[in-house]
């Protein structure tokens, strides 16, 4: 692990199996991904994707009676701007409020 927080692309390689390893380690976990608590999303996900973690998250569809607060929650676990408009129906400058 470099000081800078990066890791080194062959330590990962390594951990994985090698490429081949790390390209099946990589299509698995994306099709099985799980929120925990205190996650921050990086990767894209499909609109439907993101739905359905944002409903697992909230313990309710994100468009039910959606609020600032709706929005908070999904951005603190990295959802983006967009995303959680599009699944709120929340307004821009809420969301950004947020």
């Amino acid at each position: 692990m470099r000081s800078d927080g990066l890791s080194y692309t062959q330590t990962i390689l390594d951990m994985a199996g090698g490429v081949k390893g790390f390209v099946e380690f990589s299509r698995a976990s994306s099709a099985t991904a799980l929120p925990f608590e205190g996650s921050r999303l990086r990767a894209h996900l499909s609109d439907d994707e993101a739905y359905r973690l944002a409903e697992s998250i909230l313990g309710h569809k994100p468009n039910v009676g959606a609020t600032v607060e709706t929005a908070r929650i999904l951005k603190s676990r990295g959802f983006s701007h967009k995303q959680i408009i599009r699944m709120t129906g929340l307004g821009k400058n809420q969301v950004a409020k947020a």
